[in-house]
């Protein structure tokens, strides 16, 4: 669940006391969402987002952390901090000897926790820590001295020190140590939960203030691509500063000056941006992002309905994205409840956004809530293809992939017929690559509440004569494996094709229904991303999750490689051959688990029929244009042909094709043409 802009330009809970002495200011924030609060075990690292209590620090038999976060507090830079504590309420009488840390969180602006592993633990902490040993707890619902911490001054006075802060970042307290004190949480009682209380003293010159529009934290990207840079930079005494803006790589030096610009040739590697501004009195400050330029290789990374405002799960697999190499094959429904422009800017953006570059997206069904999917096609721009035509292909580590839209109503159809299915079937009958993977949104086959869909049948069956390997699907909100198959579903270790469900990029999980059969793996309770790792006739599949639960799946196997490769060595392509002439047909035929098949090519004429097998042999053909198929069929009932067009002349003494008998009924139509017209012709009765 994220906070909105407006709510942190006035965070819940936010009170601004009156100073006790002048120049003094006050503030206490209470946590106000279920994400500021968070546990997480020391043993698993899965973080628990919706406790109904938080555990200081023992919970059962094992000892956590525990994340407070409070969002907005308005103390600027380079402030004085001459007092801060936090404050609990308990929720249960505990006496036992307890001893607890706290140190504070220094990620600029420091996010709202997530359900991804570890996402209390790995955070950097400040060097300044306090200790606390907190007396016994005998009272439910006390909120006294012995529920309040020691002086945190130090803590916050190293944050707002540093250079990267402003006023308005969100301040997250880390805790850690052993015992047990049992305080109250936001989702247990809001009105009790932990409040931040804090008192500062003005700087004598306030910082610049900086904003980074562009590139997004966490921003990935390949090689070559365009990359834009865009901030700004105001002070309070000098105004706007943003022409002193520079900004700087940790791999690259200098990257430029100013407001904006645009690099293309950033190095590969884990980059530190920081954008640092001056405003003439003294004062700086910067502001960093994180952006990783990832070498292009055989990784694909996929998955579908991704983008909520009322989950967590798309935040835990965006981060995970960062860390993660690969192409993103999208499977639609990126951007919920009805993906409008603000669903993409306020559900997709702040989570996927930064790896839109990547994206190579397939539309759902709730991109066509939207006229067109316009908004859709406007986000992704031409890596969602052409909206009247959004079908393509393209070729990826050795392998040939095809991206369709199965909002078959909206697209003119997916069966054979239609345009789409038209496409298909020539495309892939011009694919020579050993390997091909399919995606698309809606699934033919789920153990969720869609069951079999037949609406996509249609893609099944060419893509099934077409042999083809993996198929990708979103749509059922969950992780599910399914063993080979046919387009019916039967069965088909070698022959068939095997698909995966990855609906499980963010937006809320689906239970089953019933296991479909044929259904290997299937899982609900964890979000994450399907990895896939392509080699030229082989590939590796694994789930990465991104929590809260900890399922994984992997495996491998091998391409059912495709249909046979046909070659015709002759006769060469439009060739003109004399009548009666022998003509010598010849072909090679490969496939790779079976090697040549030449000698069980079929042969054939569009004009004569049936020619006879092998891979070379000799025949009359008849006068007139021929095409010459060669057909072989492979042990898995693949099938590979080629085609040649050519002509043979007519025999002499034959016109415009015609045979001699033709010729002899010509000739006594026109001496009877020639009979009549001497006699003159009849007039005719009107």
């Amino acid at each position: 669940m994220r906070a909105t802009a407006s709510k942190f330009l006035l965070p819940l809970g936010l009170l601004l006391a009156a100073a006790p002495a002048p120049g003094l200011t006050v503030l206490e924030i209470r946590v106000a969402t279920s994400s500021d609060d968070a546990e997480e075990s020391a043993v698993t690292g899965e973080v628990n987002l919706t406790s109904s209590d938080l555990e200081l620090v023992r919970d059962g038999s094992a000892d956590q952390w525990v994340g407070l976060r409070f969002p907005g507090p308005a103390i600027p830079a380079a402030a004085t901090i001459t007092s801060a504590w936090i404050q609990f309420e308990a929720d249960a009488t505990r006496s036992e000897e307890t001893s607890l840390t706290l140190r504070a969180d220094r990620s600029q602006a420091s996010p709202t926790f997530t359900a991804a592993a570890a996402d209390v633990s790995r955070r950097p902490a400040t060097s300044a820590a306090v200790a606390w040993a907190p007396p016994a707890w005998t009272l439910v619902g006390e909120a006294g001295p012995g529920q309040r911490t020691p002086d945190l001054a130090a803590l916050v006075q190293e944050r707002v020190d540093a250079l990267d802060w402003q006023a308005g970042d969100a301040l997250s307290f880390l805790v850690s140590g052993s015992g047990r004190r049992t305080a109250r949480s936001f989702d247990g009682l809001a009105t009790g939960a932990p409040l931040l209380h804090v008192e500062f003293e003005p700087p004598a010159n306030f910082r610049p203030v900086l904003a980074i529009a562009s590139p997004l934290e966490g921003t990935t990207a390949f090689p070559g691509t365009p990359l834009a840079f865009s901030a700004s930079a105001s002070d309070a005494e000098s105004g706007d500063v943003s022409a002193s803006l520079v900004w700087s790589s940790n791999l690259d030096g200098v990257l430029g000056v100013g407001s904006s610009f645009s690099r293309s040739d950033l190095s590969i590697g884990s980059h530190l941006l920081t954008v640092s501004a001056a405003d003439g009195h003294g004062g700086t400050a910067a502001r960093t992002r994180r952006l990783t330029v990832f070498a292009p290789g055989p990784e694909v990374l996929a998955a579908g309905d991704i983008g909520s405002c009322t989950s967590d799960g798309d935040e835990a697999t965006g981060a995970l994205l960062e860390t993660l190499a690969g192409t993103l094959l999208g499977l639609g429904d990126y951007a919920y409840p009805s993906a409008s422009p603000g669903d993409f800017a306020d559900c997709f953006t702040p989570s996927w956004g930064p790896h839109r570059t990547r994206i190579l997206p397939v539309a759902g069904n709730h991109e066509y809530a939207q006229p067109g999917a316009a908004p859709y096609f406007a986000y992704f721009g031409p890596a969602a293809g052409d909206p009247s035509r959004p079908w393509r292909s393209f070729d990826l580590a050795g392998w040939h992939v095809v991206a369709l839209d199965s909002n078959c109503g909206r697209v003119g159809g997916c069966d054979a017929d239609s345009p789409q299915g038209r496409w298909l079937e020539a495309d892939l009958a011009a694919n020579s690559k050993p390997c091909t993977l399919a995606y698309f949104h809606e699934p033919r086959f789920s153990s969720g509440i869609l069951g079999v869909e037949d609406d996509v049948l249609p893609f099944w069956q060419i893509l099934y004569a077409h042999g083809a390997d993996v198929i990708l699907n979103g749509h059922d909100h969950a992780y599910e494996r399914f063993a080979r198959m046919s387009p019916a579903g039967l069965a088909e270790p070698e022959r068939g094709i095997r698909s995966f469900i990855s609906g499980s990029g963010g937006t809320g999980l689906h239970g089953a229904e019933e296991a479909e059969p044929n259904s290997e793996v299937r899982d609900e309770t964890t979000y994450g991303v399907l990895r896939l790792v392509l080699e030229p006739t082989r590939y590796a599949w694994e789930f990465v999750g991104a929590g809260p639960g900890t399922f994984t799946d992997a495996g491998s196997e091998e391409c059912v490689y495709g249909a046979p490769e046909v070659t015709i060595t002759s006769p060469a392509a439009d060739a003109v051959l004399p009548s009666g002439a022998s003509v010598t047909l010849a072909a090679t035929a490969s496939d790779l688990e079976q090697g040549s098949l030449a000698e069980r090519l079929v042969w054939t004429s569009s004009r004569d029929g049936a020619l006879g097998s092998g891979a070379s042999l000799t025949r009359v053909l008849s006068g007139g244009g021929h095409v010459l198929t060669a057909r072989v069929t492979d042990e898995t009932g693949l099938v590979g042909s080629a085609k040649v067009s050519i002509t043979v002349s007519f025999p002499a003494g034959t016109g415009c094709g015609l045979g001699p008998e033709l010729v002899g009924v010509l000739a006594g139509l026109l001496a009877l043409r020639r009979a009549q017209a001497s006699r003159g012709t009849p007039k005719r009765s009107r």
